[in-house]
């Protein structure tokens, strides 16, 4: 998996993660209603609020 990862990132080659199983799903609540969440994959994290897509921020590889 990590050369797999560096072949990517040393080639900047673009993947849409949307694609792959997320690694954590987290889920927001004020006063027990849901107003957001954050979606986890191994290369990106895309924060939510009230079900729209706010900002997306890509991770780091080791």
């Amino acid at each position: 998996m990590k050369n797999a990862r560096e072949y990517v990132r040393s080639r900047q080659i673009k993947i849409d993660m949307s694609q792959y199983p997320k690694t954590a799903e987290k889920h927001i609540y004020f006063c027990g209603i849901k107003i957001g969440k954050v979606m986890e994959w191994d290369f990106i994290k895309k924060y939510y609020l009230f079900g729209i897509k706010v900002f997306q921020k890509k991770k780091q590889l080791p």
